[in-house]
């Protein structure tokens, strides 16, 4: 994309065309990265549905060889015992890389330990009870594991919000961290439903909390919501136009390799900076017809083509 046609795209979307900032300015919501879908997840025996049909390297894997920075975990209550589990679905689906939630998170600190300087990782962390496990009538446990294994590595709501009135006041007005600042470090983002007002929320406040809800198009103007997940459209657009930041789940193993790969054009031309798939890399099981998630020039991040100014540099993003 050229700069003319970055500027029409910055336009027309509302945003602020900055070509003219300083490298140190990029900032979180400037970049896309790949990221995979149910990133735990290993094919069984037998595939009971269509949809089941892929599986993940190890988290570690991912990070250090496809370059994946952007993760989804399905969290269980269990029926028995303490740990909180990672599995799709209780015995029809359940295989997974690090079966404990505690587990996949020590494994990702531990790569990070490696990579200080990598760029932050995005968690996106489903509570699920529908599937498998007790009904979570809070998901405060959530919040602790997360904190007892990577509280220092933590960007959260408190951090973002640094003093003004509201989260979504602080990413309109002040942005989301530098890319700089925030490496080495975590953002978590609670992909729920429509139980996060009441059950994650305290009167509208994340303070104290360690997650970023996901927010739906009812409440796109909710003093809470700056994170979205969604494909290119009017929600994607006004999203953006808020400074939010948004991911989408693209390809499944029930889709056509073709409109797998169409749909990944058109987030990346649209600006979606988390991109998740269940296709990670070329080999079996990770790959549909030859289709995998993937950047253009075979990058692991680059600057996004509609919010980065011309400033940015794809060669600048990725210091591990």
């Amino acid at each position: 994309m050229t700069l003319a046609t970055r500027a029409f795209a910055c336009l027309f979307l509302g945003l602020t065309p900055v070509f003219a900032a300083a490298a140190e300015d990029l900032r979180l919501n400037h970049i896309q990265i790949k990221g995979t879908h149910n990133s735990y997840h290993q094919q069984g025996l037998i595939a009971w549905h269509a949809s089941h049909k892929y599986t993940h390297l190890s988290l570690s894997d991912q990070l250090e060889k496809r370059g994946i920075r952007a993760f989804e975990l399905d969290v269980h209550r269990p029926l028995f015992g303490s740990d909180l589990e990672v599995y799709h679905i209780a015995a029809v689906d359940s295989k997974s890389t690090c079966s404990k939630f505690k587990d996949c998170l020590r494994e990702m600190k531990n790569w990070s330990d490696q990579h200080p300087n990598h760029v932050t990782i995005f968690v996106w962390i489903e509570a699920k009870d529908s599937t498998g496990g007790l009904k979570f009538d809070n998901f405060d446990r959530i919040d602790e594991e997360i904190r007892d294994i990577l509280g220092d590595r933590l960007i959260t709501p408190d951090d973002l919000q640094n003093g003004h009135e509201t989260l979504q006041a602080a990413i309109r007005k002040d942005g989301w961290p530098r890319l700089d600042e925030a490496r080495g470090r975590f953002i978590f983002l609670l992909d729920s439903d429509d139980r996060t007002p009441d059950v994650y929320l305290d009167n509208g406040s994340l303070a104290g909390r360690v997650m970023l809800p996901r927010a739906g198009e009812s409440n796109l103007n909710s003093p809470w919501a700056v994170v979205a997940k969604t494909g290119p459209g009017s929600f994607h657009t006004a999203a953006l136009q808020r400074n939010f930041l948004v991911a989408d789940n693209l390809c499944s193993p029930e889709n056509k390799a073709a409109d797998c790969h169409a749909k990944l054009n058109k987030a990346l031309n649209a600006g979606t900076q988390l991109l998740m798939d269940d296709f990670e890399g070329d080999a079996p099981k990770q790959s549909l017809g030859g289709y995998y998630v993937q950047l253009p020039d075979q990058l692991t991040i680059r600057c996004n083509p509609i919010t980065a100014g011309g400033f940015c540099q794809n060669h600048e993003i990725d210091q591990e």
